[in-house]
């Protein structure tokens, strides 16, 4: 047996949802405009990609090449919210197939048949391997300066002239990624 209901909506509350949104919309908009402007007002006519020049952008993935989708001079990056950033690198992209990330990116400019394709190398994953290591280095030299400020170290030195043998040497840059 099938029911007949009747649904009512009040359309006074969905109404104000709507402009709530189409505000918020529109200062995107508005903002990402600015962001245009500023990408190209400050854009020099001699000022073209050039292959092996690092930007701050996305990509996208074609099998198993990596394709410049969209990027921000720096001066914007640092300007603007993350958020904004990130969500006008994705919408200013070539397709919306882009990896949804903030990436530092080296251009490779490369010539297939009669197409130039910019693929690009990320090194963001190199940066965040570097910090992750320097950080672990780091902490063992504020362990090593920690113990340097025992009684027993200091009293070491004053005697020998040196530091305790475990003491001695501080680890650094050089040698931190092998």
């Amino acid at each position: 047996m099938l029911r007949n209901d009747i649904i009512m909506v009040d359309s006074d509350r969905d109404t104000d949802m709507e402009t709530d949104y189409d505000d918020e919309d529109d200062d995107l908009v508005g903002t990402f405009y600015e962001i245009y402007e500023n990408e190209i007002s400050n854009q020099r006519t001699d000022e073209i990609r050039q292959s092996g020049k690092y930007y701050i952008g996305n990509y996208s993935v074609d099998k198993t090449t990596l394709l410049l989708e969209s990027t921000i001079k720096p001066n914007n990056f640092f300007r603007f919210p993350a958020d904004i950033v990130h969500d006008y690198l994705y919408h200013m992209g070539l397709t919306q197939n882009c990896v949804p990330k903030i990436e530092v990116l080296q251009l490779c400019i490369e010539r297939r048949n009669q197409w130039i394709v910019y693929t690009v190398v990320v090194k963001t994953f190199w940066i965040r391997l570097i910090q992750r290591k320097w950080r672990k280095i780091y902490q063992q030299r504020e362990a090593i300066f920690r113990k340097r400020r025992s009684m027993n170290a200091i009293k070491h030195r004053e005697i020998s002239g040196k530091w305790p043998t475990e003491l001695c040497i501080l680890p650094g840059i050089l040698g931190m990624l092998l």
